[in-house]
């Protein structure tokens, strides 16, 4: 046999996440013909497999919130003796549902482990075994993370980004390894009870069945597909809340009740709180708010960096106070907001600090993938709940989420950076929703800006010197917010270039690959480092 041809007389093994009910038990049972092996993942105990009909299946008992599931999972093939795995099918999944104030901490954490850090980690984990037969991952979306859903924001934002990892894995993996997204709808399981939602104040019985989503689901599974949406109606919903995103998105923010706020008091100095300020574009951000007449509060990592930015904002005549801090770490945002407290209420909300990893998926550590993912999407949802929930906001607060370009480019060669940008402004979109009118959402999806961040991963700056300066995007998101705009694409450049990739994606996945990827030596990763 030669090199890299995939034996299809060999042991077929499939791995289900989630596997213990609704539509992954129901999946499990359909593709249990399909196999020779059948490995079901679950937090459940055993025992509850006792009258489905797999009492002899392989199950492997981890809950995927915990942060060392990937290695219980790999520890359990490895002691049953588990070769190539050549189906693994991300369906676990967890939710809430509720107003985002609302939304503990605990809660949001357990979302964003379960929903996109756990799918991402057993990927990476079981590579090896999925690239040895050119294995499909599969990776269960949902029709919501298209539509900008006030009451399951963090949901929205975890699904979403998860559909970004996948995108970004499968440019990167073309030829080693096959990567699906299945969308299916609102379906009949138990997860939206445990995320409480009220059966009776939903069209609960007109949920699809899981039996019938499963079916549907396996034979999305041998269609040679990117992206699969369920059902008819489910793929009108889907393709209308991508096409038509800012005209449903406004629709259903003129139908909101607003959430309280404070009512700004005139005499008082407007403040802005800028996360990862002291360098770059938060740096550009903080001064020229500063310089509009806003007392600025920040949370940066570098002291040195902050430090000279606080001299340089007070030379404006506005009070700077930079606050230490790692927003990798989820206590961070706890403490932030009463960083945020201890002045009174803000303004204006920069979610701006951001890390990234660049290299091949399968050689960047677990670790860095993760970091990115707690500072770029955790953290801002933790934040922008917290200020919420403690009434930090002033009535016509503003926020804004700096996403990237990459959203509409594709990065392959930073999956998990472009996951997690992805997932923010899925979020951004929620929460506009969730405000309603009088609140301003802006998110920015900036190109390469002449940074240290651009130029310490990028694989080639030979032309650093033609990207935006951080001063000009600064200037552009305060006039963006001035015009109340909720999207803005720095430079004409960039907006041509976002419109072209969103009708016509191959290329441009093409391109990136070629201009990122193909640049990386095989091992090359570059360190984690800030926006």
């Amino acid at each position: 046999m030669e090199s890299g041809e995939i034996r299809r007389d060999a042991p077929q093994t499939f791995v289900i996440t989630g596997a213990t009910d609704g539509i992954g038990l129901a999946l499990a049972r359909r593709l249990q013909t399909s196999c020779d092996r059948l490995v079901l993942v679950g937090r459940r105990p055993p025992e509850v497999l006792r009258d489905t009909g797999f009492e002899d299946a392989l199950y492997c008992q981890v809950d995927l919130a915990q942060p060392n599931c990937a290695e219980v999972v790999e520890a359990f093939l490895e002691q049953h003796g588990a070769g190539a795995i050549h189906k693994l099918i991300h369906n676990a999944g967890a939710g809430y549902v509720g107003d985002i104030p609302d939304q503990s901490t605990e809660s949001i954490t357990e979302l964003v482990q379960t929903n996109l850090v756990a799918p991402i980690g057993l990927t990476w984990t079981l590579l090896p075994r999925l690239e040895r037969v050119r294995g499909l991952v599969c990776f269960v979306s949902s029709v919501a993370a298209a539509l900008p859903m006030a009451q399951y924001a963090v949901y929205v934002a975890t699904k979403a980004a998860l559909e970004g990892f996948a995108r970004n894995l499968r440019i990167e993996s073309r030829g080693r390894l096959r990567v699906q997204v299945v969308r299916p709808g609102a379906t009949r399981t138990g997860m939206h009870v445990k995320a409480g939602m009220s059966q009776a104040d939903t069209n609960w019985e007109r949920f699809a069945p899981a039996e019938r989503v499963a079916a549907q689901m396996e034979r999305a599974l041998d269609v040679p597909k990117k992206a699969v949406t369920l059902g008819a109606s489910n793929k009108i919903i889907s393709k209308a809340g991508r096409v038509f995103a800012g005209i449903i998105e406004a629709g259903m923010r003129r139908q909101k009740e607003e959430l309280p706020a404070i009512e700004k008091d005139q005499q008082a100095r407007p403040r802005c709180f800028i996360t990862g300020a002291a360098d770059g574009i938060g740096r550009a951000m903080a001064l020229r708010f500063a310089r509009s007449g806003y007392d600025i509060v920040a949370i940066d990592n570098d002291p040195v960096k902050s430090a000279e930015t606080a001299e340089e904002i007070q030379q404006t005549g506005a009070k700077a106070e930079f606050r230490r801090d790692d927003l990798s770490d989820p206590a961070a945002s706890e403490r932030a907001v009463e960083t945020v407290r201890a002045g009174g209420p803000v303004d204006i909300v920069v979610h701006n600090a951001g890390v990234n990893a660049v290299g091949r998926f399968g050689a960047i550590s677990l670790e860095d993938q993760k970091a990115v993912i707690d500072a770029n999407l955790q953290t801002p949802l933790l934040l922008t709940a917290g200020l919420l929930h403690a009434g930090l906001l002033r009535h016509d607060a503003s926020f804004v989420f700096m996403a990237s370009l990459s959203c509409y480019v594709g990065y392959p060669g930073a999956a998990a950076y472009a996951a997690s940008k992805d997932g923010l402004a899925a979020y951004a979109r929620a929460l506009s929703v969730a405000l309603g009118p009088r609140r301003r959402v802006l998110t920015v999806f900036p190109g390469p800006v002449r940074t240290a961040h651009a130029e310490r991963h990028s694989p080639d700056n030979s032309r650093a010197d033609r990207r935006m300066a951080p001063e000009t995007l600064a200037a552009m998101v305060d006039e963006a917010l001035a015009r109340n705009e909720r999207i803005l694409i720095p430079g004409a450049g960039n907006r041509a270039v976002a419109w072209l990739a969103r009708i016509w994606p191959a290329p441009f996945e093409l391109l990136m690959r070629r201009a990122i990827l193909e640049k990386l030596d095989p091992d090359d990763t570059a360190v984690t480092g800030r926006q």
